[in-house]
C-alpha cells in the first residue's frame, strides 16, 4: 500500500508514519517509517503481505526539529479494512 503526505507551504517537516491495526483494546503500531518533506514526502510504502485481517489506519507525527523533540501534530488517516480470503 501507498501512501504519501503532503503540505500546502511552510519549512521542512520531520515525521514518523506509522501503520496501526486496531483491537479490542486499541490500535497497535505494526510498521513505522521516517524521514522529512517540505511540500509532500516520497511515496511510502507498507506492505499488505503481513497485515492480517482487521482495520487498519495510518498515524503521522509531525515534528520542526529532526530530533523529534519539537512536536507540531498527530494525524490520522480514515481507517480501512484487510480481508484475507
Amino acid at each position: 500500500m501507498d501512501v504519501v503526505a503532503s503540505k500546502s507551504s511552510g519549512s521542512r517537516v520531520y515525521y514518523t508514519m506509522t501503520l496501526q491495526q486496531q483491537y479490542t483494546d486499541g490500535w497497535k503500531s505494526k510498521q513505522s517509517l521516517s524521514g522529512d518533506f517540505v511540500k509532500s514526502t516520497p511515496t511510502k510504502r507498507f506492505y499488505t503481505s503481513t497485515m492480517t485481517n482487521g482495520q487498519y489506519r495510518i498515524k503521522l507525527t509531525a515534528y520542526s526539529k529532526a530530533a523529534k523533540t519539537k512536536k507540531i501534530g498527530t494525524y490520522y488517516s480514515k481507517d480501512f479494512a484487510v480481508t484475507r480470503w
